[in-house]
């Protein structure tokens, strides 16, 4: 995250805008939290990750039009996160924001940079826990490991996976068979 806008708006008031007024939202890609657009900065690196996830999940057998690349937005308590790849309940037009009303994705994840460790580690954690998003990857790709975050009742169950060849066991989409090694192979 590089920069933020404080416009003092509410959440109501954002979303209204994001329904109704879309041409006065910013035309960077954002968060909106506690009032602020946080911009956030583009990582060519992680986009690559996340690219590779999403063959990954295809040749899984998931419909790639459930899978979106840092291009949707989720509501949860308090604004609005847009985590790098975002797994849909089911397929959807029209807005890139997904409601507190509408069906919670099974699947969000999010790719380390060095400005966004502590907020993808601790505050969206814990905004998807209370979303009730069943799985939660958060991927260092300073440290060529994934931490897999598994819904358990009330709260994550975090499993490491940390070495090259292990395969991330996700238990949305059993049929995966994605190495860590894949993800940070040059």
């Amino acid at each position: 995250m590089v920069a933020n806008t404080s416009l003092n708006l509410s959440l109501d008031e954002f979303l209204s805008l994001q329904e109704e007024r879309w041409g006065e939202l910013p035309e960077y890609p954002y968060e909106f939290q506690h009032g602020e657009f946080i911009k956030l900065q583009e990582n060519l690196e992680n986009s690559e990750i996340a690219s590779t996830i999403m063959q990954a999940l295809v040749h899984a057998g998931i419909d790639h039009r459930l899978i979106k690349l840092s291009s949707c937005q989720i509501e949860v308590s308090g604004g609005t996160r847009r985590p790098d790849l975002l797994l849909l309940a089911q397929r959807r037009k029209g807005r890139s924001l997904i409601r507190m009303d509408e069906p919670t994705p099974p699947l969000a994840v999010e790719v380390i940079s060095p400005s966004s460790a502590t907020t993808d580690r601790e505050d969206k954690l814990q905004e998807y826990l209370a979303r009730g998003i069943p799985e939660y990857w958060i991927i260092d790709p300073a440290h060529q490991t994934v931490t897999l975050n598994v819904l358990q009742g009330d709260r994550y169950e975090a499993t490491d996976v940390t070495e090259p060849d292990d395969i991330i066991p996700s238990t949305v989409v059993p049929g995966l068979s994605l190495r860590v090694r894949d993800l940070f192979d040059d």
